[in-house]
């Protein structure tokens, strides 16, 4: 039986220009920093080494932002499609069943683009349930910083690595030190 690989490149949305606040209305609002638009452009310019396929996003502004960067840079620019499984949640008991939805999400999306390349762009928390559920714990020691990148991959539809990955920042990708 063959097998197929498929990646998912879980990125948190970059910077934004205040801290998360438990009133969603304040939270929805947040946008990106400049520092944040950086961080997404250092992911757009690292991920434009791969075909993506597609890219999913969080309907919140700071990830639809970040998305959209992230496709800027792209040389053959994939759809973004936004996805509520993929969205902050701010009442702590729906978060897990909001990590089981996001995860569903992925599920579906390496079904769909099977031996493709994918972007899903989302909130610290479900970076966090998926790395945790995976490994039983976070092997990474830290919980996921704005503008940090995660691969995912997959063998048919069953995960099989994480990979935390920092991009180059800005700096070292004009000087050639993207290796």
């Amino acid at each position: 039986m063959e097998r197929t690989q498929t990646v998912v490149w879980l990125a948190r949305h970059g910077e934004t220009n205040y801290q998360y606040q438990p009133e969603i209305k304040n939270d929805q609002a947040r946008e990106l920093t400049e520092q944040g638009k950086k961080q997404a452009r250092a992911i757009g310019q690292y991920l434009s080494n791969f075909t993506i396929a597609q890219i999913y996003s969080s309907p919140l502004w700071r990830c639809r932002q970040t998305a959209r960067i992230i496709a800027d840079c792209l040389d053959s620019v994939p759809s973004i499609e936004q996805g509520p499984k993929l969205a902050e949640l701010y009442e702590e008991d729906m978060r897990a069943r909001q990590g089981r939805a996001g995860e569903k999400l992925l599920e579906e999306a390496v079904q769909l683009h099977k031996g493709s390349q994918i972007v899903a762009v989302t909130h610290q928390f479900l970076i966090c349930y998926i790395v945790e559920d995976f490994y039983f714990g976070n092997p990474f020691g830290h919980r996921p910083e704005c503008g940090e990148l995660y691969r995912l991959l997959f063998a048919d539809s069953r995960l099989v690595d994480i990979a935390l990955l920092h991009p180059p920042t800005d700096n070292e990708v004009s000087s050639g030190k993207n290796s």
